[in-house]
């Protein structure tokens, strides 16, 4: 990132968790405002960490009807989180707000093309 001109901004909670309570994460993000840092945003996680382990495991044993079983139905979950909170936003909110998901550097997603 030096070499290109750039800094660290954002850090996103292990998992997502940003403690369980509203004071522990003010306390956590009051700490990364006074170091130049923000906590960055995610509305959406599929936890596609989760299919790549899978992933991983279908290609070493070099299966290839599994690998593209998983693909279509990791595509197909994705699709239904994303449906699931664009209702829940419309219905809580009474619009769609844009979202941000969360995608690994990962084997599965680098590799999914159709």
């Amino acid at each position: 990132m030096e070499r290109a001109g750039k800094t660290l901004a954002f850090l996103r909670f292990p998992f997502n968790h940003t403690g369980d309570t509203k004071s522990k994460y003010d306390t956590i993000a009051a700490f990364l405002a006074g170091r130049g840092y923000s906590v960055a945003t995610c509305t959406i996680d599929t936890s596609d960490y989760i299919f790549n382990d899978a992933y991983l495991r279908i290609l070493a044993a070099n299966d290839r009807v599994a690998a593209q079983k998983l693909r279509d139905e990791y595509v197909a979950y994705t699709s239904a989180e994303i449906d699931y909170y664009a209702a829940l936003n419309k219905q809580v909110l009474g619009y769609e707000p844009p979202e941000v998901m969360l995608l690994h550097d990962n084997r599965l997603n680098a590799g999914y093309h159709r």
